[in-house]
């Protein structure tokens, strides 16, 4: 069942003023309580469900056919340029304040506070990251309140959504200063640009309506490029041999944390349910409760999100197990529909100092089965954004295989994760790497402007 967290729907409708028209509605836009009443249910708890099967595939299904009837793309790739504009001056203006109070402050710092705050509008974060960059007293009060006051002033600015567009208005094609990228124009103006195979990958994932698929990709691009404010890191993925290799021996089907940009599972949760459903999102990773299957985790690198992380998995894999006992108990030993196997396969940075919470609580699971680490400088991740290689990774990266006991009698095993762990190594350390610059420095990532 796909769940789209209420809140979320809330800031959703704040931005917009209303949510998009529909072509359904004869060219008007809906407002917030015409919500297809026979896709959606407001149950206890704050959240919205859209009604589908059991499986992953009729989730996916269920998320897309909500989607059509709800969401325009040309309207949202109207409003995310107005959006656009109007946070350039925002950050025009923020950057301007923070120059003037604090010298030495560092630009990408001074982006990244900003970046945030525009995402989760929590002031007080924004505080406590511009004190670490370095503003105190007065002048962080003055910075704070103006920024708070000019994004709520760009929302009220853009809570229409911007000039209507037609699919006329929408051009690709390819890039001129950029043989290998893919340019987006609307109504002639260069606004957005993809490397051709992330582009490709978009196109032949797309299962929407045929004359909206220039809209739906430009406006995943849009979208993910204000989330990512041009740092492609936060788009990098394990590179696809490595999931082939998890593919093989776990039956890895699934990602949890990941984009129609850098996905390379057949389905995969996502920030943006709405936009990416087209492109396989099963939406809200904390929203996704599968009974049974394969996936991979390869989340954000913030503590507070993998200790929520550690604990969503670990209360779906108590309640598989909880449900096999049950049956087991009910049907005189035989374990039944209780048995199907469900497994979480955790990609993250190996900290030793502290060890995260959220490590502690796993490996202190009986649901832990696997527990290694792939060296630092022998293995890279895959630039979501340009589809190619990074750098060589300076940390050790840990996998942690978590698999209840239906899961551990198919996949698991001494021999056969010993297995799965020797041949993941091997592959990683084989990925090609960008290559390092001089003074041992890697080579900026080529990001098509």
């Amino acid at each position: 069942m796909l769940i789209v967290d209420q809140a979320w729907l809330e800031r959703r409708r704040a931005c917009h003023g209303q949510l998009p028209r529909a072509a359904a509605k004869g060219g008007r836009r809906m407002l917030p309580g015409e919500l297809p009443a026979a896709q959606l249910e407001a149950p206890r708890g704050g959240a919205i469900r859209l009604r589908c099967g059991a499986t992953v595939a009729a989730t996916l299904a269920a998320a897309r056919e909500a989607r059509l009837g709800v969401c325009c793309p040309l309207d949202e790739v109207a409003h995310e340029l107005a959006r656009r504009a109007a946070l350039q001056d925002v950050r025009n203006g923020f950057w301007t304040r923070v120059r003037d109070d604090a010298s030495g402050f560092i630009y990408a710092r001074a982006a990244k506070c900003l970046n945030r705050y525009v995402m989760d509008r929590d002031a007080g974060q924004l505080r406590l990251e511009l004190e670490k960059a370095g503003l105190s007293g007065g002048a962080l009060t003055a910075v704070v309140e103006w920024t708070v006051a000019a994004v709520a002033a760009a929302d009220q600015k853009t809570a229409d959504l911007g000039t209507p567009l037609s699919e006329e208005d929408i051009e690709v094609g390819a890039h001129p200063k950029d043989n290998a990228a893919m340019q987006f124009k609307v109504s002639g103006k260069p606004v957005a640009a993809l490397e051709k195979p992330v582009y490709a990958k978009l196109v032949e994932r797309y299962t929407g309506p045929e004359e909206e698929r220039d809209a739906a990709v430009l406006w995943v691009a849009l979208r993910y490029d204000r989330l990512t404010a041009g740092r492609s890191g936060l788009q990098d993925a394990i590179p696809p041999p490595v999931m082939d290799v998890l593919a093989r021996r776990l039956a890895v089907s699934g990602e949890i944390f990941a984009s129609p940009l850098n996905c390379l599972s057949p389905v995969f949760c996502s920030l943006y349910p709405d936009s990416d459903c087209v492109f396989g999102s099963v939406g809200d990773a904390f929203r996704f409760a599968p009974t049974e299957g394969s996936f991979e985790a390869n989340p954000p690198f913030t503590e507070s999100l993998l200790t929520k992380m550690a604990a969503h998995f670990l209360a779906l894999l108590d309640a598989s197990e909880a449900r096999r006992e049950k049956q087991a108990a009910a049907e005189g030993g035989d374990e039944g529909d209780g048995a199907r196997p469900l497994a979480f396969t955790i990609i993250i940075p190996e900290w030793t100092d502290p060890i995260p919470a959220a490590v502690e609580a796993v490996r202190a699971s009986r649901h832990l089965r696997a527990d290694f680490t792939v060296p630092k400088a022998e293995h890279a991740y895959c630039d979501g954004l340009t589809g190619g290689p990074t750098p060589p990774f300076l940390r050790n990266t840990l996998v942690l295989v978590l698999m209840n006991s239906g899961a551990a009698a198919v996949w698991g095993g001494t021999a056969r994760l010993e297995a799965f762990r020797a041949e993941l190594v091997e592959v990683w350390a084989a990925v090609p790497q960008l290559e390092q610059g001089g003074g041992g420095r890697p080579l900026k990532r080529r990001r098509v402007a």
